[in-house]
């Protein structure tokens, strides 16, 4: 279980998914992650990809965003995500989850959808071996507006640094801020 760490919803408690088929947020990082962020949520639409627990998103809502789109493909993590918007008692005009991997639900969605993103949440599990070709499909998309943040939380491994180093040598994203928090990091990238 972890806690809503700030806002509307501080203190409620969240489900969590348990195993190692997720890389759980640690609450260090969320708190950094939306502490230097502060004032970039309200009134933000974003999405919570690899969603496992809805924390992230749970956490925008709470600190005023106005909508949050989460995917999950994992059913029991979906189910659990489910179970706390609904203890949240958030509805479908303001959290909308889909039941399916985020590369799916990317490919289904439209320019105006995708213009209307202020940002993109990445946190694959371990072991996800997509993130390059995926950061390469979101950061080249046409719709995807100047100024989006794209935001991968990823190991310390050197080549999970390297996919990220490629990224802002190919000139999609500038780098906005690294967030390092012990065996994790979070990079911001802005899209250019």
């Amino acid at each position: 279980m972890i806690k809503i760490l700030a806002g509307q919803f501080k203190g409620r408690i969240l489900q969590t998914p348990k195993g190692q088929a997720i890389r759980p947020t640690t609450a260090r990082l969320r708190q950094r992650l939306f502490d230097v962020l502060a004032s970039y949520w309200v009134d933000s639409i974003g999405v919570d990809a690899f969603a496992g627990s809805g924390a992230i998103g749970f956490e925008a809502l709470s600190r005023g965003a106005s909508k949050v789109y989460a995917t999950e493909k994992n059913a029991l993590h979906g189910r659990l995500i489910q179970q706390n918007a609904e203890t949240l008692k958030l509805t479908k005009t303001l959290y909308f989850l889909e039941n399916k991997a985020f590369e799916q639900w990317w490919k289904t969605q439209s320019d105006e959808g995708v213009a209307s993103l202020d940002w993109v949440f990445l946190d694959p599990p371990y072991g996800y071996e997509g993130l390059a070709s995926l950061l390469a499909e979101l950061l080249t998309h046409s719709a995807l507006a100047a100024g989006t943040l794209v935001i991968v939380e990823h190991g310390n491994t050197d080549a999970e640094k390297a996919v990220l180093d490629a990224v802002i040598q190919a000139s999609w994203a500038s780098l906005y801020r690294v967030l390092d928090c012990g065996d994790s990091s979070v990079w911001i990238l802005e899209k250019v």
